[in-house]
């Protein structure tokens, strides 16, 4: 993996996300199949990112070339002319993060069969996860030894399924949690504001760390999706509607999963039993991350429609770049740096900075921590604000337009309203 370390080197003040290419829906679905499912994170330059993201960073670049590659070259030669090279795999990772990843590869090379995968590990623990198909070690001066798929692996696992799995779920457990549980991983979401009336807690334990919680609270009473889906139910008066609520439908208010679980099915197992202790119920979600993903589809949910993108970030952006359409808008959050030039250079139009003001506002209203960021932007002068903060302002701008929700339920086979929600 030397030459994507050397590419990434050279290319620190960039941001995450501009390291891959395509639309933006392809970039994001690249970083999330090599681990990097965070907003906050995508957003991130180079050289901010912790070993084990640069890692994954690296590994999303990798995979993205050998898919070209084998597109490219898909006419005048097989692809299992590509090879990857991987030399002291994992060696600066530790254990969680390093058969996380060898589970990420073995996940997409099942969808890339014509690849050749080649890696040199002294870790002999990353086996089940990646799955080789020849194993050779080597003896010193003695002859290596080889062994091919299937030899004295299965005998090790006890089923199909298991052996399947990301190795790490053997030693995962469920435990009841707190509200209060929530603020270790708060930082690690991209949605900020208030949990809201908490039903249930769940946390995801290995050995004696917490590495995951999901969070389920009472839904609101009025949702525009909701209502398409079960125009019966909209229909009921409102004491009727609030009754019906309160006794069968919960909204999966916060869910996350320690970065070096991810990408491995570790969501989805999680999720699958959170939900097998809340019998009967619908469950909804509201997420901008669902899609790309694929846990929340994994565990039963539909998707069911998309949110507008936040409105506040589409006027900052729609006043800095008059005419654009969305997709356009899209292309442009993904150089945020070059956004915090286009704020500062525009911070005598009254349009761009009453704007960027004012979403720098509703920002600060959702917690503690946003208030601190911006806590002079009530009394500062708008103008000097916007140049002060332009590239924080220019980074949360991106991340809120990047991540609109999508609205994902998972209904109850023994309610009278399961028949309305075929589609």
């Amino acid at each position: 993996m030397d030459g994507f370390v050397s590419e990434i080197e050279n290319e620190k003040s960039k941001i995450l996300i501009e390291l891959v290419s395509g639309s933006a829906e392809e970039r994001i679905r690249k970083l999330v199949r090599a681990g990097l499912a965070d907003a906050l994170t995508w957003l991130k330059p180079i050289r901010a990112l912790s070993t084990g993201q640069r890692y994954r960073a690296e590994l999303a670049l990798m995979l993205e070339k050998a898919e070209a590659e084998t597109y490219l070259g898909s006419s005048v030669r097989s692809g299992s002319d590509v090879c990857i090279f991987l030399d002291e795999f994992g060696s600066s990772l530790d254990e969680v993060t390093r058969k996380s990843i060898a589970f990420s590869i073995k996940r997409w090379h099942d969808d890339h069969p014509g690849v050749a995968i080649v890696i040199a590990t002294c870790d002999h623990t990353v086996e089940r996860d990646l799955q080789p198909d020849v194993v050779i070690t080597m003896r010193g001066l003695r002859a290596p030894k080889i062994r091919e798929r299937g030899e004295n692996l299965s005998s090790k696992i006890e089923n199909q399924e298991s052996k399947m799995a990301f190795s790490l779920t053997d030693r995962l457990e469920i435990h009841d949690g707190r509200r209060s549980d929530y603020l270790i991983f708060a930082p690690l979401h991209y949605r900020e504001g208030r949990l809201g009336f908490v039903y249930k807690v769940f946390l995801l334990r290995d050995r004696d760390q917490d590495v995951g919680i999901a969070v389920f609270a009472y839904p609101c009473i009025e949702h525009s999706l909701r209502t398409k889906l079960l125009p019966a139910h909209a229909k009921s008066d409102a004491k009727t509607k609030a009754l019906w609520l309160n006794q069968n439908l919960r909204t999966l208010s916060r869910f996350v999963i320690d970065e070096p679980y991810r990408a491995t099915g570790a969501s989805s197992w999680f999720l699958k039993r959170c939900l097998a202790r809340m019998p009967g119920m619908w469950i909804e979600c509201q997420t901008a991350m669902g899609r790309f993903t694929g846990f929340l589809e994994r565990s039963g949910f539909t998707r069911h429609g998309c949110v507008a993108p936040d409105k506040h970030a589409r006027k900052v952006l729609e006043a800095l770049y008059p005419g654009e359409d969305e997709a356009s808008l899209r292309g442009r959050c993904f150089r945020s740096s070059q956004v915090a030039s286009d704020l500062m250079a525009r911070t005598e139009d009254s349009r761009v900075v009453r704007a960027t003001k004012k979403f720098a506002q509703r920002w600060s209203e959702r917690s503690s921590a946003n208030r601190r960021a911006f806590e002079s932007v009530q009394n500062a002068d708008a103008a000097a604000f916007v140049r002060s903060h332009a590239e924080t302002l220019a980074r949360l701008v991106a991340l809120r337009f990047l991540t609109h929700a999508e609205y994902f339920l998972r209904a109850s086979p023994d309610s009278k309203f399961s028949s309305e929600c075929g589609s």
